[in-house]
């Protein structure tokens, strides 16, 4: 019986301290919180944090189901292109407003719109 209050004793601490960790570190994960940048973009930021020339955006949504458009003209921006396959959009905002978007609880992520070209491998 002794051996039994113990090991209860010891369970109740650890699932004490692991409800706190939990609850810690599920609050980091929050969709709440606002959502990264890509490292080029936030160089490109700071150098003129308040130009308002446009620039094309990669905006990954924190959730399903975030209003794409209304998350553009909260930052002044239009939709250019939807991305459901990475619950995204391509967005054009001017460059003072990218700051705000990493600071949207609807947005995960800001990065540049990239040129894509394919490559072959040669390595035959």
């Amino acid at each position: 019986m002794r051996r039994n209050m113990r090991f209860t004793r010891g369970f109740k601490t650890l699932g004490t301290a692991g409800l706190v960790a939990a609850l810690w570190g599920g609050g980091t994960a929050s969709p709440a919180l606002a959502g990264g940048i890509a490292p080029d973009l936030a160089r490109q930021i700071q150098k003129d944090p308040t130009s308002g020339k446009s620039v094309r955006v990669i905006v990954r949504f924190a959730r399903r189901g975030v209003d794409s458009n209304a998350v553009a003209r909260g930052h002044r921006g239009q939709v250019a292109f939807k991305h459901s396959l990475i619950n995204g959009a391509t967005l054009i905002v001017p460059q003072k407003e990218v700051a705000g978007l990493t600071r949207d609880s609807n947005v995960a992520w800001v990065s540049p719109d990239r040129a894509a070209a394919a490559q072959w491998d040669c390595g035959v």
